[in-house]
């Protein structure tokens, strides 16, 4: 891999320092200036995404990812309309983006009201969420609100 950051370069190959180049099947066939070539950057993919904040007390709703998870295992996470089909959303408080390599995410944060929550969710005291490992995406929609 060094060689090919410091003597491999694309259109100004070093080809007379380089240790391979009795070997160097591209010079070999006179394309060392060709290569290597460069690949596509995969377009942006745009999601749109929606977080509840559901509030009891002085608590917030929240689900925790599985410690087998693929993603963000153990992270806590506010619910999405789809997790809570009986939610009943309210007011739109806040939009953010968030990005992760390609794909940019653009979140919509309702306050919801639930008339009970499922097992899989908890109540969050507000006063201990920095105790809690949230996902950066939670954080960002939490940070959204006054809860001072």
């Amino acid at each position: 891999m060094e060689l090919g950051a410091t003597v491999c370069l694309p259109k100004q190959p070093q080809c007379s320092l380089c240790p391979l180049a009795r070997d160097c099947r591209a010079r070999e066939l006179g394309r060392q200036n060709e290569l290597p070539l460069k690949s596509a950057r995969p377009g942006l993919i745009e999601v749109e995404m929606q977080l509840l904040v559901i509030e009891k007390a002085d608590k917030i709703l929240a689900w925790k990812r599985p410690a087998d998870s693929r993603r963000l295992a153990g992270f806590w996470e506010l619910p999405e309309p789809a997790q809570l089909p009986h939610a009943r959303m309210e007011t739109r408080i806040a939009r953010f983006r968030h990005t992760i390599v390609n794909t940019n995410f653009s979140y919509h944060v309702f306050r919801a009201s639930l008339l009970r929550a499922p097992a899989m969710f908890q109540w969050l005291a507000k006063d201990k969420l920095h105790e809690f490992p949230l996902s950066t995406t939670t954080k960002k929609a939490l940070a959204c609100l006054d809860l001072g």
